[in-house]
């Protein structure tokens, strides 16, 4: 795309929009740069926000930007390269923002599952390698994981809870401990690890929360935790199901899907069993 000196876009192609998320949007020309970037959150690999007149600053980025879209959580990853069409004052400059969210979607897929498996061998207790594996998957699978063991009696016990902002851990541990310590059986929790299967909420609703919760107090709790997806996955052994693990976004607005849910708690599965 061409963006004026002033901050105007005055041309973009199909390629820009689609990036922007819409290759059949209508043309942005006239609109400002800034209000049309600004609907995406834009961060670097490590969380590090990024102004979206970072991307016309002309100097090089030299990692990939990751955008999620404020309103729909969709993530894309962008490879942005900036530079003036001329060299006089404050020129147009041709922005090209490089979409290679498919790459780097199975570059971060791969790491992760790299470090989990290595996590995996360097303990031979369980209960850590399950803590080392949720400490692996955020915040590059999502913002909040909790894991479960159940027992032949129902009992519930919570093994561990990994939150990406420190600042939540806490808080992300008092939401985790309502499950309570036997299995209820109307819960999320309670039919993943009676049928084995998984249940996916791609958007958590206030009346998803007020079900949850049990009082005023509790419904505040998960609130401020500012869920936007969840999915709760078995953990499987030969015999029987054994667990649950959850996996949850907030902070970064994605948006979890079934298919990307799937690969990812199918893949990180694969390094329990």
């Amino acid at each position: 795309m061409i963006v004026s000196g002033s901050g105007t876009i005055e041309l973009t192609n199909r390629a820009a929009r689609a990036s922007l998320g819409d290759p059949d949007a209508p043309a942005l020309a006239g609109q400002a740069f800034e209000t049309v970037v600004r609907q995406w959150v834009l961060s670097e690999e490590d969380g590090t926000e990024v102004a979206a007149e970072r991307l016309l600053a002309g100097e090089p980025i030299s990692t990939t930007i990751r955008a999620v879209h404020r309103a729909t959580g969709e993530r894309r990853w962008w490879r942005p390269s900036c530079q003036p069409l001329s060299s006089e004052g404050e020129c147009a400059r041709l922005l090209v923002l490089e979409d290679v969210t498919a790459v780097k979607e199975a570059e971060v897929r791969t790491r992760v599952l790299a470090d989990s498996g290595r996590a995996l061998v360097e303990s031979f207790d369980f209960e850590q390698r399950l803590a080392n594996v949720a400490e692996m998957a955020i915040p590059a699978l999502a913002d909040w994981c909790a894991i479960y063991l159940a027992d032949d009696a129902l009992n519930l016990r919570r093994v561990v809870t990994a939150h990406g902002d420190s600042a939540k851990q806490a808080l992300a541990q008092r939401v985790a401990q309502m499950a309570g310590d036997l299995i209820e059986p109307t819960t999320d929790l309670g039919r993943v690890i009676r049928t084995g299967a998984s249940i996916l909420h791609e958007d958590v609703t206030t009346e998803m929360l007020a079900r949850r919760a049990r009082t005023a107090d509790q419904l505040r709790q998960l609130r401020a935790l500012k869920l936007r997806s969840a999915v709760v996955v078995p953990l499987r052994i030969p015999e029987r199901t054994i667990g649950a693990m959850i996996l949850a976004t907030a902070e970064s607005r994605r948006r979890l899907t079934t298919e990307r849910s799937e690969e990812h708690t199918s893949e990180l599965q694969s390094h329990h069993d």
